[in-house]
């Protein structure tokens, strides 16, 4: 059973129910399926065949669901690319998949328009056609192509069939219980967690998705009153956002239920903050784009703040040391990863795909821990440990300490090369409203708690940190900073 027969066996039964709200427009489950095979029959009409690629560079929409849907029921690859990219970044990905069409909107065409060859469309709905081919129901071959966020390296193309997808649609619906009065809050639809592991999970259970119409704090608040919002998904930074936006307002009537939050390293400050704001606990979890939804903490639990959860389903985790020896519980090393819904490989990148994946498992590069109970605790990226004269120096133990001083609201830290050939530590951080602090008093504040080699030698405030496309804090533009 494919993505579309799923969608199908909703339609069935709830025909007329809201599927997808965007803004001022509402679409049924009907509309949803027939446009999804009306948008695919344009496609194959223009030449679109199975294993062809299908970009679309657009900004959150309903037209956006339609282009993956689409894309899946003829076929074909959907390749999202984030509404923000420009100049080369956007080059490089078009290069990597050589799209046979591209989707795009009129605000977004000058930025993609002159540096590709490929048919260039800005209305869906231009494409429509009368549905005559049957759908293409293989699961097992590359469906989706999602690349890497980049916030630590090159983006890389990975990509995963509908097997995959499903796969994890079913573990995320299980493990939240969802039913149809889910209303789920969704934006960032060029990322795994937001389409595949949210608004495809509420699609499946028969569930209404709203699509944000701006990454502004404020605004999604509005929209999460407005529509009596239940469940929603952010990564720390917007998550401090959010809580900010609500702090400026008397009281806030709410219908949430869960909000899962994950991406990025979340600190129990932002726990504490954000259940004081909304009168309930965030829940934990943890994905990867060669993954997607991997692990997370049952819903609400604050019984173990500072992990990622424990693996959904049937994903399976270890650690391992420097050898590639498993490691007790307790003991740090690196994550490796086993899913029903690990990708197939890097896009046109055999070296890659043999480097991160041996024997059905994924070194994740991610540095950590199991507990007792087999929940994950994430330490940092294997990438991001800083050396200092011989010695290891992991950037979220700083970020931690630095981040409990009251002046701090966000902070990373990162490692810059030294003439001496060795690395120094480096902080950025902005500061909490209505606050003042120096470099100095925080250098200070952090030798007290921190071992010399460990101590920032800079800590630069800034007005905002920097993010990528995803709202990640953007290690790579802090490095040349």
């Amino acid at each position: 059973m494919n993505i579309f027969s799923h969608l199908q066996s909703i339609t069935k039964t709830s025909p007329k129910k809201i599927a997808i709200t965007d803004g001022d427009r509402s679409f049924t489950y009907a509309d949803l399926t027939t446009q999804t095979q009306q948008l695919a029959q344009g496609f194959i009409e223009q030449g679109v065949a199975p294993g062809d690629r299908v970009v679309f560079f657009l900004l959150d929409s309903y037209e956006e669901v339609l282009c993956y849907l689409a894309s899946f029921y003829c076929g074909a690859i959907a390749i999202p690319l984030y509404e923000n990219l420009r100049g080369e970044d956007l080059r490089y990905m078009l290069d990597q998949v050589e799209p046979t069409l591209i989707m795009t909107s009129g605000d977004l065409i000058e930025h993609i328009q002159p540096i590709t060859k490929a048919p260039i469309f800005i209305s869906v709905e231009a494409l429509f056609a009368e549905p005559k081919t049957p759908m293409n129901d293989e699961i097992d071959t590359t469906a989706l192509i999602s690349f890497t966020s980049g916030s630590t390296a090159k983006p890389k193309g990975v990509m995963h069939t509908q097997r995959h997808i499903i796969e994890n649609c079913l573990a995320t619906q299980q493990h939240f219980k969802l039913d149809d009065d889910v209303v789920a809050q969704c934006s960032s639809l060029d990322f795994n967690a937001s389409f595949c592991s949210i608004l495809l999970t509420v699609i499946f259970v028969g569930g209404t998705v709203v699509i944000a119409q701006s990454h502004d704090a404020d605004r999604k608040l509005n929209e999460i009153i407005e529509h009596s919002v239940t469940f929603m998904f952010c990564v720390p930074n917007n998550c401090y956002h959010l809580i900010q936006a609500a702090t400026q307002r008397a009281t806030i009537k709410h219908k949430l239920q869960y909000c899962l939050i994950g991406g990025d390293a979340s600190s129990p400050e932002l726990f504490e903050h954000f259940h004081q704001v909304f009168g309930f606990n965030l829940t934990a979890g943890m994905g990867m784009t060669e993954t997607l939804f991997q692990c997370c903490a049952p819903a609400g639990d604050i019984t173990h703040i500072g992990s990622a959860g424990q693996p959904i389903g049937d994903v399976k985790f270890k650690i391992i040391d420097d050898n590639g020896d498993k490691l007790p519980a307790n003991e740090k090393g690196e994550l490796l990863i086993h899913s029903p819904s690990l990708t197939s490989g890097y896009w046109q990148n055999s070296e890659a795909t043999n480097t991160a994946i041996k024997a059905g498992w994924l070194h994740s590069g991610d540095i950590g821990y199991l507990d007792n109970d087999n929940y994950f605790y994430f330490l940092d990226r294997k990438k991001n440990i800083i050396v200092v004269e011989g010695d290891n120096v992991t950037p979220s133990e700083v970020e931690t300490i630095l981040r409990a001083h009251p002046a701090i609201a966000q902070v990373a830290v990162i490692g810059k090369p030294t003439h001496k050939e060795t690395e120094a530590v480096w902080a950025y951080v902005n500061l909490t409203p209505n606050t003042t602090v120096t470099e100095i008093e925080l250098i200070e504040y952090a030798s007290q708690q921190l071992a010399d080699f460990k101590v920032p030698t800079h800590i630069v405030i800034l007005d905002q940190l920097p993010t990528n496309a995803r709202g990640k804090i953007d290690r790579l533009a802090l490095k040349s900073k």
